[in-house]
């Protein structure tokens, strides 16, 4: 064989080796399946009607966090990147998030006067007395 055939050869292998392969597109927007996903989970807790408002968003401008409870807006945002690590982890964390609105839900809602609970409560959102910061799930302390 000759010099330039090997050449030749050995650049279509090295093109072939690093070129990149093309691969799903990263989720963007709203993902209708995790929601529903999210539905079937609050139904064991009895929180169908809360259940009917979460909804689940791809977020590519996160960076470093997995994923976000916004408990106001009944929304879980995560970060595109978990679908490298798997499906396992990517319900793992959005299980993780949902925890947060489900805990957020009921505390307001018991703490609601229509309840009978005292109104004014206000449901704690970061450090307070009975929740310190050093406990706080995204807490850095300790790390």
């Amino acid at each position: 064989m000759s010099f330039a055939r090997q050449l030749d050869f050995l650049s279509r292998l090295v093109a072939r080796v690093i070129e990149p392969r093309p691969s799903a597109p990263a989720p963007r927007g709203d993902d209708a399946a995790l929601a529903a996903r999210c539905r079937e989970l609050l139904h064991g807790f009895a929180a169908d009607d809360f259940a009917a408002r979460v909804r689940v968003r791809w977020n590519a401008r996160m960076r470093s966090t997995a994923g976000t409870a916004f408990p106001a807006k009944a929304l879980i945002c995560l970060n595109p990147r978990l679908r490298e690590f798997g499906d396992a982890e990517t319900d793992r964390t959005l299980r993780h998030e949902l925890a947060h609105l489900l805990a957020h839900q009921r505390a307001a809602a018991a703490a609601s006067p229509r309840t009978g609970a005292s109104g004014g409560a206000r449901v704690p959102t970061s450090a307070s007395p009975t929740r310190p910061a050093a406990t706080r799930c995204r807490s850095r302390a300790g790390r």
